[in-house]
């Protein structure tokens, strides 16, 4: 409905933005979402804590969960395995980024940038198997 608003009315009707409307819609509709999404998180009730520590306890979720995970006996790492593991989804889309490189440049004939990028996928691709690997051993993932 938002992106439906700024395509045919804001960006139509009250903002001229040229060549570049397309990409501000995007980013003004997700800016929007977010907005609405926060404003609507603030003003409902929230989930009662029997609940939340019955999901707690069944999910063992990551984050910022401090009280319900105290009540649930749970000591845990607060953002940090977020964190880490927004790390590791990074480094895994710039070896992608350097397969996707290195094989277009394979293709087209260009052989020092498909050697530096298939070097760059493969060299990162072994680092992030055994990031990950540590990373889900840490995070209790192989456990159950």
């Amino acid at each position: 409905m938002v992106f439906l608003l700024n395509k045919y009315v804001i960006f139509v009707h009250l903002i001229d933005a040229g060549q570049d409307a397309a990409y501000l819609v995007v980013l003004s509709s997700i800016a929007a979402t977010c907005l609405l999404w926060v404003a609507v998180a603030l003003c409902t009730q929230p989930e009662p804590e029997e609940k939340l520590l019955a999901f707690y306890k069944e999910a063992w979720p990551m984050g910022w969960w401090g009280p319900i995970a105290h009540k649930a006996g749970v000591e845990t790492g607060g953002g940090a395995p977020i964190a880490h593991g927004l790390g590791l989804a990074l480094l895994g889309a710039v070896a992608v980024g350097g397969g996707v490189i290195g094989f277009s440049g394979f293709y087209v004939g260009r052989w020092t940038v498909a050697l530096v990028g298939g070097l760059v996928a493969l060299a990162l691709g072994v680092a992030l198997r055994g990031a990950y690997t540590r990373y889900m051993r840490r995070v209790g993932a192989d456990e159950g």
